[in-house]
């Protein structure tokens, strides 16, 4: 501490890193991050819990999968089985699969 003309003046402590104060791991801060965070608005989330709100969703994406996989249809009407199967979903879930993988025993090539 110094003394100048009688006051005396306090210097401020340092942040070592401990407590509170300190930074977040790389991964959760990568957890937290979000592109679009739609999950985080009510509106939007009532909204796809609705049946259109299911088939917008469906709508939009058909064609993201379209360019990646020639499986898009099957996939898509898959998601959509799911997503009207309600307390069935987990059946539903495992036939789709299983049918996809009947139809299209080459998928993974």
């Amino acid at each position: 501490m110094s003394e100048v003309a009688g006051v005396e003046k306090e210097k401020p402590e340092r942040d070592t890193g401990g407590g509170d104060s300190s930074p977040q791991p790389l991964l959760n801060r990568i957890r937290a991050w979000r592109f679009l965070p739609l999950e985080t608005n009510p509106g939007i989330v009532a909204f796809a819990q609705t049946t259109p709100g299911k088939v917008v969703l469906l709508v939009l994406f058909a064609p993201l999968l379209l360019p990646s996989t020639h499986l898009w249809l099957p996939i898509t009407l898959a998601a959509g089985a799911c997503a009207y199967a309600g307390q069935y979903r987990n059946r539903v879930v495992a036939l789709a699969t299983l049918g996809v993988l009947l139809l299209y025993p080459g998928w993974i090539d």
